[in-house]
């Protein structure tokens, strides 16, 4: 694996936590929130990533975000030896859309423990309080433009065949307590969306993926 840092502009406040972002990121997600189809189709995930000065991915590479807010990130080129893991999950394909989800989660895991080693993202743990102080604690908007990355690495490698990307999910603020953002996928039959939430856990833990309605109702793994 090989990297080198990517320079970011510094925010003037800290971010202490996804339950106490800055009042633009609030706005933002809150307008997602009450738009009907704003994160509907594919190319909103490419706008997340913009919206926060992110290219989208090429071939396997991309810009990892940590820090709060991705106020800290570092440039990252997988090799084959390490993407060939990836697809192992995904071998034999998965039948259905449940079996693809849950080679989803296996993925995620993964490309969290290999980038972890590489920028020091080990050290991130599950919410934003805990590794609060630690350089390298990621909070949901973090985890959100990751995971994003994760997504569509894996979909332009050809290992979706029943789920497509979408724009973050949002909840909070007015709607279900404190603002969170997450990212997302949609079934390619029938348009179903799932939450893709890593933020919860430590690294490399898989996420939970869920029906967005479900998160948006403001599941929590402590609520079981």
């Amino acid at each position: 694996m090989f990297w080198k840092t990517c320079s970011r502009r510094s925010l003037k406040r800290s971010l202490p936590d996804c339950r106490s972002v800055g009042l633009f990121v609030v706005l933002v997600l809150l307008s997602a929130t009450l738009s009907a189809c704003g994160a509907s189709s594919p190319r909103h995930a490419e706008k997340f990533l913009s919206r926060h000065g992110i290219d989208s991915p090429t071939s396997q590479a991309f810009t990892m975000c940590y820090g709060y807010g991705c106020r800290r990130s570092q440039y990252i080129e997988l090799t084959a030896a390490d993407w060939d893991p990836v697809r192992e999950l995904f071998t034999p394909l998965p039948a259905d859309a449940e079996a693809e989800r849950a080679a989803i989660q296996g993925a995620v895991a993964l490309l969290e423990q290999k980038t972890g080693d590489v920028v020091g993202t080990k050290l991130d743990k599950g919410g934003s309080k805990m590794g609060l102080g630690n350089p390298y604690q990621l909070d949901c908007v973090d985890e959100s433009l990751n995971t994003t990355n994760y997504l569509i690495l894996m979909k332009n490698d050809g290992l979706l065949r029943f789920h497509d990307l979408r724009g973050p999910a949002t909840r909070g603020f007015f709607i279900a307590g404190w603002p969170h953002t997450t990212a997302a996928i949609m079934e390619t039959e029938g348009g179903a969306a799932y939450a893709v939430d890593s933020w919860f856990f430590d690294n490399g833990v898989p996420p939970v993926i869920l029906p967005i309605a479900e998160w948006q109702g403001g599941w929590d793994p402590e609520d079981g």
